[in-house]
């Protein structure tokens, strides 16, 4: 449902059954809801405010909620039905003039005022549903290439496969890559800021692999770090600086200048399994190498497609959003920003870290890792959420049962590879596993038909086919649920616990 913005900056509706409100839009897609309350509907609320503290408070001489309106006034005091008269005419207006003014709240809404005079009047914030308009997405023209697997792919998996199971024995030699070099190894900060630790790696003995040349990405310590080992005979001393990029994997190293301290303890080479069948027969149910090598080449396959269809799809939903024009009221984002931070706290547990200890290496405060990073990559999430949500109901996309069999099977599969089954049904009931796998399965079928449709629109080889007619008999059955009612305010929620 659209929502429909009065058009001047203030409107006034003045209804039949004593409700006039007054609404004034705001530029963070909000609006101002004044709501004037009529002398007799807040007599009335004053009346309904009475019988309901008499139900709760005992009167001398009358039964529950049998003392005259008088009489409560008398023992509790006016100021006191004043109060829970407002606080019942917050729970009737609210929703009653989101319905009149013909608003639709994306976010629970905020009691800012209630003026002092009475009858009262209530100024309300209202956050808006977001709002998307897509630009003309159905010229967007982007060419799709499938990956391709050659057979240097193949072999260079292989070959790091067997590294995996190599063994190692020492020679009286040089260096040479692919030999691991066991070395006393320190590091030290060069020109360390005042009160920061010079030390960065505690001087001991760690062993390097070298890598084969063209390959010193993963390097450790630092990339390109194993060449210089290269040549070198046991007992070789040397040194070595290098300045981390500020985009370094290893943020607390970002723009730091190191000098590392090396000696050559010792040097062995590996010796690689030879790639026959008594090995491949170890690493799963391949009788042959060739069928070891198909398996390897339908892997890497499958991955290729995966990350490709990935960034294909990103570079589609980048350029609809640069077309789109999205408006959504600030409490969205800060929904998102929690949900985020919630996910970090989890992963950072997951590696025995909280986020106060983690913001500590990074040398950041709180509000400031917020604002300059979390802020920003949650608008971009919520964005690029709304931008394919207008998408998926302008092309009128449609979950496929069709394909519910594969795709629950898709999703078994993906989780046994994921997680461990085991402890996961201990953390949740049969009921909510359940609900998990028939989410994530409904999830990943439509992800699919929406890629699908980006696909055949940005290739031109879109043609608007019959809406997808669902295999009702497989689709996941649903409880009755009632109308979603209106966002409450804080202050509702407040009276609802009274």
């Amino acid at each position: 449902m659209r929502v429909q913005v009065p058009p001047s900056p203030h409107h006034i509706y003045n209804k039949e059954d004593n409700l006039k409100i007054e609404t004034t839009p705001r530029e963070d897609h909000q609006v101002k809801m004044a709501v004037h309350i009529e002398p007799d509907q807040f007599e009335k609320s004053m009346h309904q405010a009475a019988r309901k503290i008499a139900n709760r408070v005992k009167i001398p001489g009358f039964r529950p909620g049998k003392a005259p309106y008088d009489m409560v006034i008398r023992n509790v005091g006016e100021d006191t039905i004043k109060s829970e008269a407002i606080d019942l005419l917050i729970d009737e207006v609210y929703p009653q003039a989101l319905k009149e003014s013909n608003l639709t709240p994306g976010a629970m809404g905020k009691l800012e005022n209630i003026s002092k005079e009475l009858p009262p009047v209530f100024d309300f914030l209202v956050p808006l549903a977001p709002e998307v308009k897509l630009g003309d997405y159905r010229s967007i023209r982007k060419e799709y290439q499938k990956p391709v697997i050659d057979q240097k792919d193949v072999t260079d998996f292989v070959d790091k496969l067997r590294m995996n199971y190599a063994t190692s024995e020492p020679v009286d030699r040089e260096v040479k890559p692919g030999d691991v070099v066991y070395l006393t190894l320190s590091g030290n900060l060069i020109n360390p800021a005042e009160g920061e630790n010079a030390m960065l790696l505690k001087e001991g003995s760690y062993p390097v692999l070298v890598p084969e040349k063209g390959a010193s990405d993963n390097d450790w310590p630092f990339p390109g770090f194993g060449e210089t080992l290269i040549g070198k005979a046991s007992g070789s001393e040397g040194s070595a600086n290098y300045n981390y990029p500020d985009d370094s994997n290893l943020e607390n190293l970002r723009g730091k200048n190191v000098e590392f301290k090396y000696k050559i303890e010792s040097v062995k080479q590996l010796v690689l399994p030879d790639l026959d069948e008594a090995f491949v027969q170890t690493l799963g149910e391949h009788k042959t190498v060739e069928e070891f090598l198909k398996s390897v080449r339908d892997q890497l396959e499958a991955r290729a497609a995966s990350e490709y269809d990935r960034d294909y799809s990103n570079g589609l939903i980048e350029e609809m959003r640069k077309q789109a024009t999205v408006k959504y009221p600030p409490q969205i984002v800060d929904d998102e920003i929690a949900d985020m931070i919630q996910s970090l706290e989890r992963d950072l547990a997951n590696q025995k870290l909280d986020l106060p200890t983690y913001l500590k290496t990074r040398s950041m405060e709180k509000d400031a890792f917020i604002e300059k990073e979390v802020k920003p990559a949650a608008i971009n999430r919520l964005v690029r959420s709304l931008v394919m949500d207008e998408f998926t109901h302008a092309e009128n996309i449609k979950l496929d049962m069709s394909k519910w069999d594969e795709a629950v099977n898709e999703t078994a599969r993906d989780l046994s590879y994921s997680t461990d089954l085991t402890k996961l049904r201990k953390k949740l009931s049969r009921d909510q596993l359940t609900q998990a796998v028939t989410y994530e399965t409904a999830n990943r079928i439509m992800n699919r038909q929406v890629f699908d449709r980006m696909k055949a629109i940005a290739t031109g080889t879109h043609t608007d086919p019959p809406a997808v007619q669902a295999v009702e008999e497989k689709k996941p059955k649903k409880s009755p649920t009632a109308k979603k009612a209106p966002a409450k305010t804080k202050t509702e929620t407040d009276a609802a616990d009274k």
